[in-house]
């Protein structure tokens, strides 16, 4: 059977658009770190504004979906680029509430609304070559 992969990433100019495609446990593990670990090579991209997260296809996540977001949250931050958050459900909101990460990532109502956040700032300066 072929599984859809757990993170997408695409590009809309300067700010990478990441969709959570489907609810993830903790047995899925191995498939939300090699998923993951795609998006966060596609956010080392020189020059990144940020990257808007949609959870429009989740309604709740546990402390691995949060784990992965900080990774690539960590990885974002180092290059001056920024994460926000979009389409997050009632309780995917308590949970970034509690856990305090709704103080490190904004979150909006929609993907437009995040993408604008994200240009209201300077974009990430670009690595020498």
């Amino acid at each position: 059977m072929l599984m859809k992969k757990i993170f997408s990433g695409e590009f809309s100019d300067d700010i990478l658009m990441i969709t959570i495609n489907q609810n993830a446990g903790s047995l899925a593990e191995a498939e939300i770190v090699d998923s993951m670990k795609q998006v966060t090579d596609q956010a080392a991209r020189p020059g990144l504004r940020g990257a808007v997260v949609d959870f429009a296809h989740v309604d709740y996540f546990g402390s691995l979906m949060l784990e992965s977001l900080r990774h690539l949250w960590n990885q974002l931050h180092a290059q001056n680029s920024r994460m926000v958050l979009c389409h997050v459900s009632a309780i995917g909101r308590e949970i970034l509430e509690i856990s305090h990460f709704d103080r490190l990532w904004p979150i909006v109502s929609s993907r437009e609304e995040a993408v604008a956040l994200l240009k209201e700032s300077p974009p990430a300066e670009k690595a020498d070559a």
